[in-house]
């Protein structure tokens, strides 16, 4: 088993009680991962999740689901996989399985940048997701076991500001 952890967390703590969850089985192909993003979305709206916090998750999983159809799963459109949240009132979960390929070495690629000091010419084209995906986030893990991918994502809520009394 691998994990990769930030914060020096235990990668997969207990989830906590859940004021609001889902669970939904995607299709791995293009069409699949919008409708996946657009009922994920929709689901936090409604369970009230901050509009600047859904703004940032819809950026992560629009960069975890890609990689998912594009990388995991290759081509293979008829495969599936899992995305699960967990909202409580201080932070939201992620998870996301699938049956895909794992990650390189077993491993989140490294929070590296790619180097842009060259010609525009020559600039990449891709290798800016994880760096944004570890940036958006609070806390990431993965494990692949038993032939599945696991990866966890949270997003710590900001707790709102008490009333000034002085107002």
């Amino acid at each position: 088993m691998t994990h990769s952890r930030l914060n020096g967390a235990d990668p997969h703590p207990p989830l906590r009680p859940a004021a609001h969850s889902g669970t939904g089985r995607i299709s791995a192909n293009t069409g699949g991962a919008r409708s996946a993003i657009r009922a994920t979305m929709q689901r936090l709206a409604g369970a009230g999740l901050a509009p600047e916090t859904r703004e940032n998750v819809q950026i992560v999983l629009a960069e975890v689901i890609n990689n998912i159809v594009e990388h995991a799963f290759a081509g293979n459109t008829a495969a599936t996989f899992v995305i699960e949240f967990h909202l409580s009132p201080d932070q939201l979960q992620l998870t996301l399985t699938d049956r895909g390929r794992s990650f390189p070495a077993g491993r989140l690629p490294p929070p590296r940048v790619p180097d842009l000091s060259g010609p525009r010419a020559t600039m990449p084209e891709g290798g800016f997701g994880w760096p944004l995906i570890r940036m958006l986030t609070s806390r990431l893990a993965y494990r692949r076991e038993n032939g599945q991918n696991r990866l966890d994502l949270w997003f710590d809520l900001a707790t709102p500001a008490a009333p000034d009394p002085a107002n």
